[in-house]
């Protein structure tokens, strides 16, 4: 059981860092293309990593992983925004974080009771 939630915890963390080696690419993209390509690539990666998952490692009922996926996530964006992230730059806000979370959630739970 120990060994399932890791490795579910780890490819949530790989899913995360390919978002996020993507995202700083990124970041000097007028705001106006940022938000599309943010909530486009969200829903296209949580997507191909929860198919891949489930193909892969499926250990748990759809609703667990996806909770165990976003809790990791928050777990990273605390760490990386609270201690790595330069200070005076808000991404707390409706388009940068809370749409992209749901449609995160969302994506991962589609796609794997779809697959369930």
């Amino acid at each position: 059981m120990v060994g399932a939630y890791l490795i579910t915890i780890g490819y949530a963390a790989v899913t995360w860092l390919f978002l996020a080696s993507i995202f700083v690419a990124l970041q000097n993209v007028p705001k106006a293309w940022f938000v599309p390509i943010h909530l486009t690539g969200v829903v296209i990666i949580m997507a191909l990593s929860s198919w891949l998952y489930m193909r892969w490692f499926h250990y748990f009922s759809p609703f667990h992983t996806m909770v165990v996926f976003m809790l990791t996530i928050f777990a990273l964006e605390a760490i990386v925004f609270g201690f790595l992230y330069p200070p005076g730059r808000a991404y707390l806000n409706f388009w940068d974080y809370i749409v992209p979370v749901f449609l995160g959630a969302s994506t991962i739970y589609l796609v794997m009771t779809s697959l369930a």
